[in-house]
Parts: structure tokens; C-alpha cells; sequence
């Protein structure tokens, strides 16, 4: 259990809810999350977890392998787990773009959108002049560029280490009807039709482009959890 989960939880559905009304995309849905048993490792892992963890009240609940097989057709035969009864499964980009939008509406913030070409500071702050050739200056600017960071010097100082992280997302899949998304050795994701196979967490990278390489990683957690299914729907799928 996260330090103070449940008060996050609620921060989040505030700003889940409020962000959904500055989008027609479907942003989340409260389905749960199913931690299958799919190794010694998570075995003991979940098992403790649901015993000894101040868990608050209707949070979770064991499900045994009958019922798992039920609601998560596919799943390995004796995929018994934890039942995370309030995990929530969020399409991120929706979510981003209702928070770009909402934003947006008020009228002293300003988002832009672009590759940055360089960074000054004079006595009215920051100046940041776009590869387009727009420039702007502010006072109070954040930087939400991610790995782009590295590009600008005056970050220099920080002890910034950077994560690759890529998933798999599916279109068109044969998982059509689990009853919410999947969390073991990394996740798999449904939502409105869509399945998300995630996450790679690389620690060590030449460069941010996809990879196959992360795209087999990708499947043998899908493997591990569904291994009746054949992963030729992944060949259309996106990284």
C-alpha cells in the first residue's frame, strides 16, 4: 500500500473528473486491477501484501482461480491473485489533453506545443524562442519536454536519471472481454476496446525511438499472464 493511498486516490478522481469535462474521450475507468499469481516471487509478494497491509475497507479481496478465469478469459489456469478493487485504469493522453485543455481556459496560463531552440533569462524572466520562430517570456515557465530536458544546460546540476519506458498498444487484440485490467510483472491495460502491454523500465539507452527488442519484452509479460493466446495481433500494434 502507497503512503497515504487513499488520499491520493481521491486527489486523483478530482482531477480525473475534472479533466473529462474538456474532453469527449474516454478517460478511465474504475474496473479494478487484477495482480495474478504468475511466479513463486508474486505469490509470496501479493499473498503478504493482502495479509498484512492496512489495507482500507473494501480496497481488495482474494480471488481465487474459478472466479479469475471467469472474469479474465485466457488467463493462465491457476491465476488465483489480488483483487485491487479500487484500481482505476487511465488513458493517459486523454487525460493530458483534458488537463491541456482545462488549462487552457484560464487566462494567465499559456501551453505551447513545440521543439524549443533556446533558453534566456533577463530581468522579466525566462525567454524561450521556438524552432517555428515564436518566442515567448514568462516568469513562471515549466519545462514538461521529459527526456528533452537533457537539452537545456541550466539543468546541468540537477541529479536527473533517466528511465526509458515503452508499451505496446493494441487495437485490435483477442482479449475482448476481461472484466478490468491486469497487473503482475508489468501491466496489461483495457480500456474502451484498447489493450495496453506494459511497461519496459530501461535504465540504459542510446536514444527514445521504439524498439523491437522492447517489443518481445513486451510480449513475454503478455505470455505470462495469457499463455494460451497467440501474440500475432502484436505485429500490427503499436510501440
Amino acid at each position: 500500500l502507497s503512503w497515504k493511498a487513499p488520499e491520493c486516490r481521491e486527489i486523483l478522481m478530482d482531477h480525473l473528473k475534472f479533466a473529462s469535462g474538456f474532453t469527449d474521450g474516454v478517460m478511465y475507468e474504475e474496473s479494478g486491477v487484477f495482480r495474478p499469481i504468475i511466479d513463486d516471487v508474486t505469490r509470496t509478494n501479493f499473498r503478504n501484501a493482502f495479509e498484512s497491509e492496512p489495507w482500507p475497507e473494501g480496497w481488495v479481496r482474494w480471488l481465487g482461480k474459478d472466479e479469475a478465469r471467469e472474469k479474465y478469459p485466457g488467463i493462465l489456469d491457476n491465476a488465483e491473485g489480488l483483487m485491487v478493487k479500487s484500481g482505476i485504469t487511465v488513458n493517459m493522453p486523454v487525460f493530458i489533453d483534458g488537463l491541456m485543455a482545462a488549462l487552457s481556459g484560464f487566462g494567465n496560463i499559456s501551453i505551447y506545443d513545440g521543439n524549443i531552440e533556446s533558453v534566456s533569462q533577463n530581468s522579466g524572466g525566462l525567454v524561450l524562442k521556438f524552432e517555428n520562430g515564436t518566442s515567448i517570456q514568462s516568469q513562471k515557465t515549466v519545462f514538461a519536454c521529459g527526456y528533452g530536458i537533457k537539452k537545456f544546460g541550466m539543468w546541468d546540476d540537477l541529479p536527473l536519471h533517466f528511465v526509458k519506458g515503452q508499451a505496446l498498444v493494441c487495437d485490435h487484440h483477442p482479449l475482448q472481454k476481461q472484466a478490468g485490467s491486469v497487473s503482475a510483472r508489468g501491466y496489461i491495460a483495457f480500456l474502451n476496446g484498447r489493450m495496453v502491454i506494459g511497461s519496459t523500465y530501461e535504465h540504459r539507452f542510446d536514444d527514445v525511438l521504439p524498439s523491437e527488442t522492447a517489443r518481445r519484452k513486451l510480449l513475454e509479460k503478455f505470455r505470462k499472464a495469457y499463455p494460451s493466446f497467440e501474440t500475432g495481433f502484436a505485429m500490427g500494434a503499436t510501440l
